[in-house]
């Protein structure tokens, strides 16, 4: 009898088992992104997509070649869940991260860096275009004028070069499938090899895209900031690729990404 018993009882640990992963497989969860990568040391990034002109370089990522007409862009290797397709729930995120800018002299600069989110198949452009910050270049435009609303994608540009209908300085602003854009504010930047400290975070009960940084004025450390309400479920896929973008021009700087982490969750209610 206890044998048979205990025979009974091994028969109902595979069935509970089954049970379970078929809730699992039913049930939505909810779907995030965590990391925080505060050196890019050899082997330990391996969740990373170079593009480009991107390298590694004692700890540090440098995203252009100190050189005309260079890009390079940095990226996550998974596709963020932005939002859902079925409850239209949008993922609220905040990213962190530290770089430098270095330009020869105040004559000799450009482009700058962007942190972005896209359509998982806007590709890097060929050839490079500094105006595009190594998002989009004047020859995809050009040639296929639906190009962007095809391949969407909203980003935080750090600009560093005046090209046209740009502010006459160096500014942040938020870019909506071009690279010109009225939503920017000034930014107070000194490219010495200096560290620039930045968080950008998404609330979608509010719709807000903040971004915080810092700047230098009067060679001082300052902080700054810049927000701008978009409903990023009415610009971009349910999911799409997420990284940084950097391109030089006619002249250029070095742009060196130093460190990256990122936090996103699909539990904010719309």
């Amino acid at each position: 009898m206890e044998e048979s018993q205990f025979r009974k009882r091994t028969h109902v640990l595979p069935g509970l088992l089954i049970t379970k992963l078929l809730l699992f497989l039913i049930i939505p969860c909810s779907v995030s992104i965590h990391f925080n990568y505060q050196q890019f040391l050899e082997m330990s990034y391996e969740d990373l997509k170079f593009d480009g002109d991107v390298y590694q370089q004692n700890g540090v990522l440098q995203l252009t070649r100190y050189r005309k007409d260079s890009a390079g862009r940095v990226t996550y290797s998974k596709l963020l869940q932005l939002w859902d397709k079925e409850t239209g729930k949008i993922a609220d995120f905040t990213t962190r991260f530290t770089f430098i800018i270095v330009s020869s002299d105040k004559n000799h600069r450009g482009d700058g860096i962007t942190f972005f989110l896209a359509h998982p198949n806007l590709s890097l452009p060929v050839p490079p275009d500094g105006s595009g910050i190594g998002l989009v270049g004047r020859k995809q435009v050009m040639d296929d004028p639906n190009y962007t609303l095809e391949h969407p994608f909203v980003a935080v540009e750090f600009d560093t070069f005046p090209n046209d209908d740009d502010p006459p300085y160096d500014h942040v602003g938020v870019d909506i499938n071009k690279m010109w854009t009225p939503y920017t504010t000034e930014w107070f930047s000194i490219k010495d090899g200096r560290k620039y400290d930045a968080e950008i975070t998404y609330n979608s009960s509010s719709y807000q895209l903040n971004v915080f940084f810092t700047g230098y004025k009067d060679d001082k450390t300052i902080q700054q900031d810049y927000s701008h309400g978009i409903n990023l479920r009415e610009v971009l896929p349910d999911q799409v690729q997420f990284g940084f973008s950097s391109a030089t021009g006619l002249l250029w700087e070095i742009h060196t990404l130093c460190s990256w982490s990122f936090d996103s969750s699909l539990l904010g209610e719309n």
